[in-house]
């Protein structure tokens, strides 16, 4: 959800309450989670794309549930940067192409913006996951 501001964050806090008022006591995980309709979006990172931002933020900050286990690297943000800043656009078809998607959600609930961060590298045919961050 990136660093809110307070009212940023007072309405996340409100989401969630929204959320809890409207499951049910008896009802079991995998029927809530159902009725919550979520939808998980992956679109690929455009040159100067506007969440660029939060994409590196989410690399920096996601030490848990990052696959990879890339988060000591020091350049661990600069593909993301790049890709975001479109530093790669002219060599997207030649070999070292990097590629990176993000990944958005929302639900009956309300929209949560950019929640996941998923690139990779290519060199000749094969790819190398590079970031795989939620």
């Amino acid at each position: 959800w990136g660093a809110p501001d307070a009212r940023e964050r007072l309405a996340r806090y409100k989401v969630l309450e929204r959320k809890h008022e409207a499951r049910q006591p008896e009802e079991e995980d995998d029927a809530f989670l159902r009725r919550c309709a979520i939808v998980a979006t992956v679109s690929r990172v455009a040159a100067l794309d506007g969440d660029a931002d939060r994409l590196v933020e989410l690399l920096q900050r996601s030490n848990r549930l990052n696959y990879t286990k890339d988060v000591d690297r020091p350049d661990a943000t600069w593909d993301v940067l790049d890709v975001a800043a479109g530093a790669y656009d002219s060599y997207k078809d030649e070999p070292g192409e990097r590629i990176c998607w993000k990944v958005t959600v929302r639900d009956a609930f309300g929209e949560y913006g950019v929640v996941g961060v998923v690139a990779a590298s290519r060199t000749g045919d094969a790819w190398r996951p590079r970031h795989f961050t939620f």
